[in-house]
Protein backbone atom coordinates (compact mmCIF):
# COMPACT_ATOMS: atom_id res chain seq x y z
CA UNK A 1 0.00 0.00 0.00
CA UNK A 2 1.16 3.61 -1.00
CA UNK A 3 2.64 5.65 1.83
CA UNK A 4 -0.50 8.48 2.52
CA UNK A 5 0.39 12.29 1.26
CA UNK A 6 -1.78 14.34 2.07
CA UNK A 7 -2.69 17.16 -0.47
CA UNK A 8 -2.38 21.24 -0.28
CA UNK A 9 -6.18 21.34 0.81
CA UNK A 10 -5.58 18.42 3.02
CA UNK A 11 -2.83 20.40 4.78
CA UNK A 12 -5.07 23.80 4.96
CA UNK A 13 -7.65 21.59 6.50
CA UNK A 14 -5.51 20.21 9.04
CA UNK A 15 -3.97 23.21 9.68
CA UNK A 16 -7.82 24.58 10.73
CA UNK A 17 -8.60 21.50 12.69
CA UNK A 18 -5.04 21.88 14.86
CA UNK A 19 -6.05 25.94 15.41
CA UNK A 20 -9.67 24.77 16.75
CA UNK A 21 -7.67 21.68 18.89
CA UNK A 22 -5.92 24.71 20.24
CA UNK A 23 -9.16 26.80 20.88
CA UNK A 24 -10.58 23.68 22.55
CA UNK A 25 -7.21 23.78 25.54
CA UNK A 26 -9.24 26.89 26.64
CA UNK A 27 -12.26 24.96 27.70
CA UNK A 28 -11.84 24.38 30.95
CA UNK A 29 -10.81 27.80 31.75
CA UNK A 30 -13.39 29.01 30.31
CA UNK A 31 -15.76 26.70 32.12
CA UNK A 32 -14.35 28.09 35.77
CA UNK A 33 -14.51 31.80 34.45
CA UNK A 34 -17.46 32.30 32.66
CA UNK A 35 -20.08 29.42 32.70
CA UNK A 36 -19.55 27.68 36.43
CA UNK A 37 -22.29 29.22 38.93
CA UNK A 38 -20.88 30.13 42.02
CA UNK A 39 -22.56 28.05 44.10
CA UNK A 40 -21.38 25.09 41.84
CA UNK A 41 -18.92 23.62 44.11
CA UNK A 42 -21.64 23.47 47.64
CA UNK A 43 -23.16 20.32 48.15
CA UNK A 44 -26.07 21.87 49.00
CA UNK A 45 -26.37 23.23 45.23
CA UNK A 46 -29.09 21.46 43.17
CA UNK A 47 -26.96 21.06 40.59
CA UNK A 48 -23.76 20.71 42.31
CA UNK A 49 -23.07 16.78 40.68
CA UNK A 50 -24.26 18.38 36.95
CA UNK A 51 -21.32 21.35 37.62
CA UNK A 52 -18.53 18.57 38.46
CA UNK A 53 -19.33 16.20 35.19
CA UNK A 54 -19.46 19.23 32.94
CA UNK A 55 -16.00 20.49 34.75
CA UNK A 56 -14.76 16.69 34.46
CA UNK A 57 -16.01 16.76 30.64
CA UNK A 58 -14.09 20.29 30.31
CA UNK A 59 -10.96 18.77 31.40
CA UNK A 60 -10.65 15.99 29.66
CA UNK A 61 -11.91 17.76 26.53
CA UNK A 62 -8.86 20.12 27.14
CA UNK A 63 -6.51 17.12 27.64
CA UNK A 64 -7.20 14.92 24.83
CA UNK A 65 -6.49 18.11 22.63
CA UNK A 66 -3.26 18.38 23.66
CA UNK A 67 -2.26 15.08 23.13
CA UNK A 68 -3.65 16.09 19.75
CA UNK A 69 -1.57 18.97 19.27
CA UNK A 70 1.64 16.98 20.69
CA UNK A 71 0.75 14.01 18.12
CA UNK A 72 0.94 16.22 15.71
CA UNK A 73 4.10 17.80 16.03
CA UNK A 74 5.70 13.91 16.47
CA UNK A 75 7.06 12.27 14.16
CA UNK A 76 5.63 8.69 14.23
CA UNK A 77 2.20 8.30 14.20
CA UNK A 78 -0.71 6.35 11.80
CA UNK A 79 -0.12 6.37 7.63
CA UNK A 80 -2.88 9.03 7.41
CA UNK A 81 -2.26 11.12 10.47
CA UNK A 82 -0.98 15.07 9.06
CA UNK A 83 1.61 15.84 10.56
CA UNK A 84 3.40 19.20 11.13
CA UNK A 85 6.60 17.89 9.58
CA UNK A 86 4.31 17.26 6.14
CA UNK A 87 4.06 20.87 5.75
CA UNK A 88 6.69 21.94 3.15
CA UNK A 89 10.09 24.36 4.53
CA UNK A 90 8.69 23.83 8.13
CA UNK A 91 11.17 23.16 10.32
CA UNK A 92 9.09 20.85 13.34
CA UNK A 93 10.34 21.06 16.47
CA UNK A 94 8.92 17.64 17.48
CA UNK A 95 6.47 17.35 20.54
CA UNK A 96 6.16 19.48 23.60
CA UNK A 97 5.15 16.58 26.19
CA UNK A 98 7.85 14.52 27.54
CA UNK A 99 7.77 10.53 26.96
CA UNK A 100 6.16 10.29 30.83
CA UNK A 101 3.26 12.80 29.78
CA UNK A 102 2.65 11.17 26.70
CA UNK A 103 1.95 8.09 28.45
CA UNK A 104 0.20 9.25 31.54
CA UNK A 105 -2.30 10.93 28.93
CA UNK A 106 -2.41 7.48 27.03
CA UNK A 107 -3.02 5.66 30.31
CA UNK A 108 -5.09 7.68 32.46
CA UNK A 109 -7.21 10.17 29.10
CA UNK A 110 -7.27 8.04 26.34
CA UNK A 111 -7.38 4.53 27.30
CA UNK A 112 -9.27 2.61 29.76
CA UNK A 113 -6.65 0.95 31.26
CA UNK A 114 -5.64 -0.94 34.57
CA UNK A 115 -4.00 2.32 35.88
CA UNK A 116 -7.02 4.45 35.05
CA UNK A 117 -9.47 2.29 37.25
CA UNK A 118 -7.00 1.59 39.73
CA UNK A 119 -6.34 5.13 40.81
CA UNK A 120 -8.89 7.07 41.77
CA UNK A 121 -8.18 10.31 39.74
CA UNK A 122 -5.38 11.90 38.78
CA UNK A 123 -5.11 15.52 39.29
CA UNK A 124 -4.21 17.41 36.42
CA UNK A 125 -3.58 21.26 35.84
CA UNK A 126 -3.14 21.73 32.70
CA UNK A 127 -1.38 24.93 32.36
CA UNK A 128 1.54 24.22 31.75
CA UNK A 129 0.46 22.00 29.13
CA UNK A 130 -1.03 24.44 27.46
CA UNK A 131 1.76 26.87 27.49
CA UNK A 132 3.74 24.22 25.66
CA UNK A 133 1.06 23.81 23.30
CA UNK A 134 0.66 27.27 22.34
CA UNK A 135 4.86 27.44 21.86
CA UNK A 136 4.96 24.83 19.20
CA UNK A 137 1.29 26.32 17.62
CA UNK A 138 2.57 30.18 17.79
CA UNK A 139 5.94 28.49 15.72
CA UNK A 140 3.62 26.96 13.26
CA UNK A 141 1.07 29.59 12.87
CA UNK A 142 4.05 32.21 12.13
CA UNK A 143 4.72 29.58 9.41
CA UNK A 144 1.19 29.19 8.54
CA UNK A 145 1.08 32.94 8.06
CA UNK A 146 4.34 33.63 6.58
CA UNK A 147 5.00 30.97 4.30
CA UNK A 148 1.86 28.76 3.74
CA UNK A 149 -0.62 30.96 2.95
CA UNK A 150 2.02 33.96 1.64
CA UNK A 151 -0.60 34.69 -1.32
CA UNK A 152 -3.89 34.28 0.12
CA UNK A 153 -4.24 37.57 2.76
CA UNK A 154 -7.59 37.22 3.40
CA UNK A 155 -6.81 33.67 4.92
CA UNK A 156 -3.49 35.44 6.24
CA UNK A 157 -5.87 37.71 8.22
CA UNK A 158 -8.42 35.23 9.78
CA UNK A 159 -4.74 33.34 11.24
CA UNK A 160 -3.67 36.64 12.44
CA UNK A 161 -7.39 36.86 14.70
CA UNK A 162 -7.21 33.63 15.71
CA UNK A 163 -3.73 33.67 16.44
CA UNK A 164 -4.36 36.88 18.98
CA UNK A 165 -7.39 35.37 20.36
CA UNK A 166 -5.39 32.78 21.59
CA UNK A 167 -2.43 34.52 22.87
CA UNK A 168 -4.98 36.73 24.59
CA UNK A 169 -6.73 33.45 26.36
CA UNK A 170 -3.06 32.07 27.28
CA UNK A 171 -1.99 35.40 29.23
CA UNK A 172 -5.65 34.95 30.95
CA UNK A 173 -4.95 31.58 31.76
CA UNK A 174 -1.52 32.70 33.02
CA UNK A 175 -2.96 35.56 34.90
CA UNK A 176 -5.46 33.77 36.78
CA UNK A 177 -3.44 30.66 37.72
CA UNK A 178 0.38 31.80 37.37
CA UNK A 179 2.90 30.00 36.35
CA UNK A 180 3.74 26.44 37.53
Amino acid sequence: MSKYTPTKLDLANGWLKLRGCMLQTFAHHLWLRHFKPTEGDSREYPLHEECHIVERGTLASVLVNIRIINDFFSHNGFETDIRASQFPNFQNPGPFLTKDEETNLNKHIAHLTKERVSIESMAYCPLDFIIRANERFELFAAFIKDEFLNNEPSREVSVCREWDRIKMLVREIQDCYGSQ
